[in-house]
């Protein structure tokens, strides 16, 4: 199974960052100030499954819109699985 997973590599999160990243989840600012600073996962999702790739694609378009650099990690090196 690939997991996917995103960062945002930021020493100081944005409050247009942590807007569009509470529109996803249920965590508080405080705890994704916290992700952020500590270089912690934002968001994962099963990669191998096409249904369930929409919902962080449209996380990453959200917050690249807000200004943010993002890092999109892939626990599947040779994108096999």
């Amino acid at each position: 199974m690939s997991i996917i997973a995103i960062t945002i590599d930021s020493a100081t999160p944005s409050t247009k960052y942590l807007s569009a990243l509470k529109k996803y989840s249920g965590l508080g600012f405080t705890e994704f100030k916290n992700k952020i600073q500590n270089n912690n996962y934002l968001a994962e999702t099963d990669g191998d499954d096409p249904n369930k790739l929409q919902e962080p694609k449209s996380l990453i378009d959200d917050l690249t819109k807000s200004g943010a650099s993002v890092k999109i990690y892939d626990s599947d090196p040779y994108a096999e699985g």
